[in-house]
């Protein structure tokens, strides 16, 4: 049984960083089993400069059980991670409401990773909303995209109140409103 008290949701800081690096390699699509990329994955890869950068940009949370980084929401536009390079490109593409993205004050990115033990206790809205809390004077929407074969991604964001604005071949792209 997971007690929520012995968690905390909270800024990283730079000291942090090596935790970061590691649960977010534990969790890289290329570094996964068969069997463990039924879990959920992420795809694109952030090296201790990219996080520096996100944590610089107060882009991230983390949560944390007694002190250990078991879980993280990014924002990776502020990175200088080349795999972003498709969602900037597919910005152009959708739109919301006749707007497009790429004119709406949008952060690209957005990014999950939570230990397994750790899933279905609502840890990811909770680190998701204190996010949409660092960075809404900055930002209107959270931009990002999910592989379709990522199911877990899928229910994740959709859980979570993003909405499906396009896709392609191998990808959803989705947004979410962080204001009314």
């Amino acid at each position: 049984m997971i007690n929520k008290e012995d968690l905390a949701v909270e800024k990283p800081t730079i000291s942090d960083i090596d935790g970061i690096v590691h649960l977010h390699n534990k969790h890289l699509l290329d570094n996964l089993t068969q069997e463990q990329i039924k879990e959920g994955f992420i795809r694109v890869s952030y090296d201790a400069d990219d996080f520096r950068s996100i944590i610089d940009d107060e882009a991230i949370v983390v949560v944390k059980k007694f002190g250990k980084i078991i879980g993280y929401y990014l924002l990776g536009h502020s990175s200088n991670s080349p795999s972003l390079s498709y969602q900037f490109t597919a910005m152009n593409r959708f739109d919301l409401n006749g707007t497009k993205l790429v004119d709406l004050k949008v952060a690209c990115g957005a990014q999950a990773v939570l230990e397994k033990e750790f899933r279905g206790i609502g840890l990811t809205e909770i680190m998701l909303s204190h996010l949409m809390e660092q960075v809404k004077t900055k930002y209107a929407y959270l931009f990002s995209s999910i592989t379709k074969s990522n199911l877990k991604a899928i229910k994740a964001h959709t859980n979570s109140g993003y909405s499906i604005v396009g896709e392609d071949e191998t990808k959803y792209f989705v947004c979410l409103k962080l204001q009314g």
